[in-house]
């Protein structure tokens, strides 16, 4: 019996003294810093909706600016093509004096079919141009809801289309028939002029 009280007393003398339960919580677990405060949905909407403003800025600027830049380009090519159509033109209505032999005539020609099939083809492409880009505006105005270009009278591609480039034809056609009825004079008179040379030797 004496032994046991012995070894409950040592048991009791061995262990640490408790500490207070404050004291306890405090070393087991340290202070945490205070948390922060929720941030407020109200501000957090009219946030979102000055980033929506600032995209939809951006965006029409940009899409102004799409707009300005394909107006540009239609307005530049059209006015020279324009240009060429009437310069040209009116050089085919104006060529009255045409070569005064036959090879100068053959010459004016050959010189008329090499302008159909390098220049003539090359101004073609050109006015093809111009028609997409009008379409290429038109189109993103229309999608955008935004006003539609419509080109000052005599501008349009429309107007090179039906009204400047069959003029061009017109008065080019006009020249090529002069210059072929022209040299089938002469080459009549050349082979008279030949046929009476051919007698007298």
């Amino acid at each position: 019996m004496d032994s046991i009280v012995k070894a409950i007393t040592l048991t009791h003398t061995t262990l640490p003294p408790s500490l207070p339960p404050s004291t306890a919580a405090t070393h087991a677990y340290p202070s945490l810093p205070p948390s922060l405060p929720p941030f407020p949905p109200s501000k957090f909407a009219s946030l979102t909706r000055k980033q929506a403003l600032v995209d939809s800025i951006v965006k029409a600027i940009t899409l102004a600016r799409k707009h300005d830049h394909l107006l540009s380009l239609y307005s530049s090519s059209s006015s020279t093509l324009k240009t060429w159509l009437l310069t040209r033109t009116q050089q085919w209505q104006q060529q009255e004096e045409t070569g005064r032999t036959t090879a100068e005539v053959k010459g004016e020609l050959d010189a008329l079919h090499l302008y159909r099939r390098k220049e003539k083809v090359q101004q073609k492409a050109k006015l093809l141009e111009v028609t997409t880009l009008l379409g290429q505006l038109r189109t993103s105005q229309r999608s955008y809801n935004r006003p539609v270009f419509i080109a000052e009278e005599g501008m349009s591609d429309q107007d090179l289309w039906e009204v400047d480039w069959p003029a061009l034809e017109a008065a080019e056609g006009g020249y090529e028939k002069a210059l072929i009825e022209k040299y089938g004079r002469f080459s009549v008179i050349d082979f008279a002029l030949t046929k009476v040379q051919n007698k007298l030797r």
